[in-house]
């Protein structure tokens, strides 16, 4: 059975653990802790790719910028953005730039 693949972006290493454990075994996870490389690999395989998680503590690089270069070569991925805070005003304008 081939797996969907799914990005996730971020630096807590704890965060990226905790998904390798829980969706290791439903998805091809491709995990990133690098913005630069991740887009890179999004710009060659963004039609195998179903969901990019995107953490909104990610310093490397605005979360928004990063959001909108993913944007900006496909539409049809899914973007999470998870977030260890609550922050409202953060949440509403990632989905202004097309996150979930």
């Amino acid at each position: 059975m081939i797996r969907p693949t799914m990005m996730v972006i971020g630096e807590n290493q704890s965060d990226l653990d905790w998904f390798q454990s829980v969706l290791g075994q439903e998805y091809a996870l491709m995990v990133f802790t690098s913005g630069e490389k991740a887009i890179a690999s999004y710009t060659q395989l963004y039609m195998k790719v179903r969901v990019v998680l995107v953490s909104m503590s990610f310093t490397q690089m605005p979360v928004l910028d990063m959001i909108q270069k993913l944007r900006d070569i496909s539409l049809l991925p899914v973007i999470v953005v998870y977030a260890q805070d609550e922050n409202i005003e953060q949440a509403v304008t990632a989905i202004k730039h097309g996150a979930y």
